[in-house]
């Protein structure tokens, strides 16, 4: 963190002591001004004290719903634009596409590991704070079916976004080392090298960019994986398309993104995508 800056503070919600701590000294090692509460009535007490600028909620507290603080911080006007990452022991991704529907800003898996800590609130508090040019927001997607692959950048493209595809793993490493991308969508099931093993390189070379990965299978086991190695999120073909630029619009910040439900082109483009998954 810069010289001359006010230190960021970061309110830690967390009834376990150890985790708490674990948490609070990572951020602190950070430069980051760490508060704690181990409960609602702290937690309101602090919002009301201190300009919180980042929120990290555990949703599994022992004498408050860590769910129903959630509600009530986003539905609080004073306190609603304060961003909360939540965490949880469950890697479910209808848990954490529930979560992020109700306001979070992002979704981690305990045990909390130090990388994925600081790569989420650093992510976070960057587009938050960092005033940018204004510019279009910039994909990468990553799919061995070409057809999908196309059908998803004609549609990205139509709705403002730069796009670039690429059809393997190996091939989306090379082109994040020369270039910087505003989110990465990624399929789970690949030749060569999967989703997530690439997901895992990829963190090393853009450890700030957004991950978000896309899969027709029932793979409870590669989603957990990938949920606690930090991706910022899962789609499940077919394509649920409000919650696909949802998503993309949250994790790229570029805002609400609404699928036009009346645009022959981009009805069009949903059922191809339907259709070729």
């Amino acid at each position: 963190m810069s010289k001359g800056c006010h230190k960021k503070i970061v309110l830690v919600i967390e009834d376990e002591v150890n985790v708490r701590n674990f948490a609070s000294r990572v951020l602190e090692l950070d430069g980051y001004r760490v508060l704690q509460a181990e409960n609602g009535d702290e937690c309101f007490r602090l919002m009301r004290e201190s300009q919180i600028d980042l929120i990290l909620l555990d949703l599994k507290l022992s004498s408050d719903d860590g769910w129903l603080m959630l509600q009530q911080l986003k539905n609080d006007p004073e306190l609603s634009s304060v961003p909360v990452i939540v965490f949880t022991a469950s890697a479910a991704a209808s848990q954490r596409a529930h979560a992020m529907a109700v306001g979070a800003t992002d979704y981690l898996v305990k045990p909390l590991s130090a990388a994925s800590l600081r790569g989420a609130i650093a992510r976070i508090l960057k587009r938050r704070y960092v005033s940018m040019p204004s510019r279009k927001a910039s994909v990468l997607v990553v799919d061995d079916n070409e057809e999908f692959c196309q059908n998803i950048a004609d549609i990205l493209k139509l709705k403002g976004y730069e796009v670039v595809t690429v059809y393997d793993g190996f091939k989306a490493l090379e082109l994040v080392k020369q270039d910087g991308f505003d989110l990465a969508l990624m399929d789970v099931r690949m030749p060569a090298m999967d989703g997530v093993a690439t997901f895992k390189k990829f963190k090393e070379v853009a450890p700030d960019t957004p991950v978000i990965m896309v899969t027709a299978y029932a793979a409870e086991d590669l989603i957990r994986e990938a949920l606690r190695e930090g991706v910022y999120g899962f789609l499940k073909k077919p394509l649920d398309f409000d919650e696909f630029f949802r998503l993309v619009a949250q994790a790229t910040g570029q805002g609400a993104q609404i699928l036009v439900a009346d645009d022959d082109v981009l009805r069009w483009k949903k059922c191809c995508c339907y259709q070729t998954i």
